[in-house]
């Protein structure tokens, strides 16, 4: 389970505007500018998030981005639960 510092940011950022149980939708600009980063970097961490399938990217018409972050969400749980499975294996044991 990778995740550069720059992405790891860039979900900090976008989760910031998650309101309720719809994606969040801030602009890259807005995401930018709270990171200290071009506008052209924030794209480059969603399509670097998009590439490793932990983030859905909805273009919407005349509107921002919506950002599905679900996809992570799912990653890390089911990480946690082989963390955990692994810790509480008996030692010697193979974890598949």
């Amino acid at each position: 389970f990778c995740l550069t510092h720059g992405e790891a940011m860039f979900v900090i950022h976008v989760m910031q505007y998650k309101w309720d149980e719809q994606a969040p939708f801030p602009s890259y600009p807005t995401i930018a500018r709270q990171m200290g980063v071009s506008a052209k970097s924030a794209q480059r961490y969603a399509a670097s998030l998009e590439q490793k399938k932990f983030l859905k990217r909805e273009s919407r018409t005349g509107a921002t981005n919506r950002f599905d972050l679900t996809p992570l969400f799912d990653a890390l749980k089911v990480f946690y639960v082989q963390q955990l499975v692994a810790k509480t294996a008996p030692r010697g044991s193979e974890v598949a």
